[in-house]
């Protein structure tokens, strides 16, 4: 509804600069009156609907505080969250939802952010959250899939937000381990070079950290560099990681084993995370241990 109204407003505008300027006839008077006033009405309809929905996530945002808690939710809030709505705390969904709502530190969620992420999702109710999530996820699929060599701005944005919001408070850099698991965890299985990426930082057993710089890199690389390294430029503006990837994929043409990962963007589901028990791997378990909410 917004849009449509900011372009009335345009017009509106232009209207009464051309009040000032010629005389007008009763009825263009009339008729820019009536507009001014249809236009008023619109914007006071969409600030009572923005209110009711905005009344409507403030107190489901209550149900999840804690007397000690204070003005946002705390770990045990958002456990008994994820809860509600069928989610482990690790999986990617709660991390999408995160995303949505523009939360800054793991494990709490403010009164704003709460109330952004209701309005992205476009809710009211908790009891929303899944299927809004997994409408999300499915956008974010598709973004990826887009055809191209630079990233799309949606997944763009989520895949640096993963970063930022999964590193350690103060930290810079990633660690290892948890950048292992979350390549794993927000990347579909069937991503360009991922399987073999994952097989070659396992080989950096002194490597402690990931840049953010390294970790956005690879979903260029990804886009952009062929099956067989063939179009990658030895003296290009890549990390000195990826240089030495593409070395040892040069030395190593055989992959010795494929991770299981997430659904691809042609699967038959729309979700970002559909695992079985089985696929739970050693590099999902420590992004587990990574992520859990802290106590």
């Amino acid at each position: 509804i917004f849009e449509p109204l900011k372009s009335r407003a345009v017009s509106f505008e232009l209207a009464i600069k051309q009040v000032k300027s010629e005389p007008l006839e009763e009825y263009k008077f009339l008729g820019c009156l009536v507009g001014c006033i249809d236009l008023f009405r619109g914007m006071s309809m969409f600030r009572s609907n923005k209110k009711l929905k905005s009344s409507k996530a403030e107190a489901a945002f209550g149900t999840y505080l804690s007397s000690s808690s204070g003005n946002k939710i705390d770990p045990e809030g958002v456990e008994k969250l994820c809860s509600d709505i069928g989610l482990e705390p690790s999986d990617v969904r709660v991390l999408v939802m995160c995303w949505a709502m523009g939360c800054s530190e793991q494990g709490y969620i403010t009164l704003d952010e709460w109330v952004t992420g209701f309005d992205r999702l476009g809710i009211t109710q908790v009891s929303s959250i899944p299927s809004s999530l997994d409408h999300l996820n499915a956008e974010l699929l598709q973004d990826l899939a887009k055809v191209g060599t630079a990233p799309p701005k949606l997944f763009r944005d989520f895949f640096k937000f993963s970063f930022r919001f999964s590193r350690d408070p103060g930290a810079k850099s990633l660690d290892i381990d948890t950048a292992k698991a979350l390549f794993g965890l927000v990347l579909p299985s069937d991503t360009p070079h991922l399987q073999r990426y994952l097989e070659f930082l396992d080989t950096k057993t002194k490597l402690r950290g990931m840049s953010e710089d390294q970790w956005m890199s690879f979903l260029l690389f990804a886009r952009q560099i062929q099956g067989d390294c063939s179009n990658y430029d030895d003296d290009g503006a890549w990390p000195t990681l990826l240089d030495e990837f593409v070395e040892w994929c040069r030395d190593n043409p055989t992959s010795r084993k494929r991770r299981p990962g997430l659904q691809s963007p042609h699967a038959d589901t729309n979700s970002l995370a559909s695992h079985s028990e089985e696929s739970v791997t050693a590099c999902e378990e420590e992004l587990r241990k990574r992520l859990r909410l802290r106590e």
